[in-house]
């Protein structure tokens, strides 16, 4: 099928925001993995910490404020090698994660401007979503959990009740989306289904 030049033109857009996305997301991951791993202070975490109040600067110290604070980062020293290994997984899985999804939008872009939006590619595109954020998001949490346990245990707080600075419910959003994607997936394998249907009735 030719292309007309418009449609070659938002197809070199669709690609370059999928580049420039893709470049951002390992950007991100690799300030990420640079913020976390602070030696030689240890593994920086956040975590919830009971609300104080605080006097603090803003601005590089050019002005002043007065908040209350619930969350801090700690560092932690002597974190156990699972513990290590687990925040890597996180780390690793969202990073992918992004990759994945950010991939399989740029195909279904291009997909539509081609006027091939309907078919197997397509409805699989939607599956890969669906099942990358599903994934991706219980690893995140697998590893953020466990990860952030060896931290605690490190800093001798592995009895005390500290809440994650992202639990369960923070991944349901993405669930519930990669959830959505899929039965996108299988919406587009039924119509490809009926299409055939009537094309033979016909």
């Amino acid at each position: 099928m030719t292309t007309t030049t418009r449609e070659r033109s938002d197809s070199a857009t669709v690609l370059a925001i999928g580049v420039i996305a893709a470049v951002a997301t390992v950007w991100w991951g690799a300030d990420r993995a640079y913020s976390t791993f602070r030696a030689p202070l240890g593994i920086a975490w956040h975590i919830q910490i009971d609300e104080m109040p605080v006097n603090a600067t803003v601005g590089s110290a050019t002005g002043d404020v007065s908040a209350i604070v619930g969350e801090g980062t700690v560092f932690a020293e002597h974190v156990n090698a699972v513990s290590i290994v687990m925040i890597i997984v996180s780390l690793v899985a969202s990073i992918l994660t992004a990759l994945v999804v950010i991939g399989c939008v740029m195909f279904l872009a291009r997909s539509a401007m081609r006027g091939t939006l309907f078919t197997r590619r397509t409805a699989r595109a939607w599956d890969v979503i669906g099942g990358a954020l599903v994934a991706g998001g219980v690893l995140m949490l697998v590893g953020d959990t466990l990860g952030g346990n060896g931290v605690l245990a490190a800093l001798g707080l592995q009895d005390a009740d500290v809440a994650p600075s992202v639990g369960f419910w923070g991944y349901a959003p993405m669930w519930a989306v990669g959830c959505a994607c899929g039965l996108i997936g299988i919406a587009y394998r039924r119509g490809l289904a009926l299409q055939r249907d009537t094309e033979g009735l016909v």
